[in-house]
């Protein structure tokens, strides 16, 4: 499959994909790739590297809202080292479009990337020194979600990238879009312009809020946890939920790293733990209780009093037989918390 991303909302256990045999590649290994998924209300492409092709029809039937006038001049159009999707002409002026798939979708909103993209932030810092022509370099994200209306840069997961769009945005056209296909597969000429609420992000770029930390224990142990005393820990996944009002990255960072002086209740148990995976929620907000109550009516509470010294709930830690990151009620909690609609004079 060709794409980076971690796709975890779509690629859930029982999800329908769409699977299309390749005959004309020798050097592949596999004869399939996936496609796309189906899910309740579109078909969401999965392979990125069919982005430009998207682009390419959209651009050429003039479908695309504020480039209708525009013309491809040239494609994987290089300046210097750096190489952009498309070099096109409005009139007599040139400028530079980079192309993004926008694949996660949910409570109206389409957001970019699901995974951190380095290379995403550096195409955004190139294209915009390179604003010459007076036509400004162009940023087309296309997304296949379903009834969205707004757009945002994903500040959960790529705070870096959203704090580089949001300081570029006069320097760079930013033109999100959502596609549509028919019940037959086949691309529906209807595309629409989605609205980006620059206010709303102003708020929301702060690195506080509240995160998810899931730990895998291969074994049952007996551990030593601070003032809870010893405890055994059956295999299995781990959830803990806390706070980083005053530094979400770092406080994620010092959970994530194993070497350090073992303080909180979660440090205790990070030390036994193989795999470590991270869900931060960012918002100026204090939502770690709402976070707390959400997990208790999916999850099993464990351990009394973990990580709850100053909370009015019973633990902050919740077991798990699987991975929750492949269980759709955990998808949908997580989705719940990240996509936060703004309020209308945030738009």
């Amino acid at each position: 499959m060709a794409n980076p991303g971690r796709l975890g909302e779509l690629l859930l256990p029982g999800a329908d994909l769409l699977i299309e045999k390749v005959d004309d590649d020798t050097s592949r290994k596999l004869r399939y790739s996936a496609s796309a998924v189906l899910t309740d209300n579109s078909h969401i492409g999965l392979n990125t590297q069919q982005t430009n092709t998207l682009a390419r029809y959209l651009l050429k039937k003039s479908l695309v809202p504020t480039l209708e006038k525009s013309e491809i001049v040239s494609e994987e159009f290089h300046v210097g080292k750096n190489r952009f999707d498309f070099l096109m002409q409005e009139n007599d002026q040139k400028f530079l479009l980079e192309v993004k798939s926008v694949t996660l979708s949910s409570n109206g909103i389409s957001m970019f990337p699901d995974a951190i993209t380095e290379r995403g932030t550096r195409h955004l810092n190139e294209l915009s020194q390179l604003n010459e022509s007076g036509i400004k370099p162009t940023v087309l994200f296309i997304s296949q979600g379903s009834g969205d209306d707004l757009f945002m840069p994903d500040y959960h997961t790529d705070l870096v990238f959203s704090q580089t769009l949001l300081s570029l945005k006069d320097y760079l056209s930013i033109i999100p879009i959502e596609i549509k296909w028919k019940s037959n597969l086949e691309l529906s000429d209807r595309v629409k312009l989605l609205e980006i609420p620059w206010r709303f992000l102003d708020t929301r770029m702060a690195d506080t809020g509240a995160y998810i930390l899931v730990m895998h224990i291969s074994e049952t142990q007996a551990i030593s946890i601070g003032s809870i005393g010893t405890v055994q820990i059956g295999p299995g996944y781990y959830l803990y939920v806390g706070s980083g009002m005053n530094g979400l990255s770092a406080r994620v960072t010092r959970h994530l790293r194993k070497k350090k002086r073992l303080h909180w209740h979660v440090d205790f148990l990070r030390q036994i733990a193989g795999t470590v995976k991270a869900y931060p929620i960012r918002t100026p907000h204090n939502i770690e209780t709402p976070l707390v109550v959400a997990l208790e009516k999916i999850f099993a509470p464990s351990i009394p009093g973990f990580g709850a010294s100053d909370s009015s709930q019973a633990t902050h830690l919740f077991f798990s037989s699987s991975d929750p990151y492949l269980s759709k009620s955990f998808q949908l909690l997580l989705s719940s918390f990240r996509f936060s609609r703004p309020h209308f004079h945030e738009v």
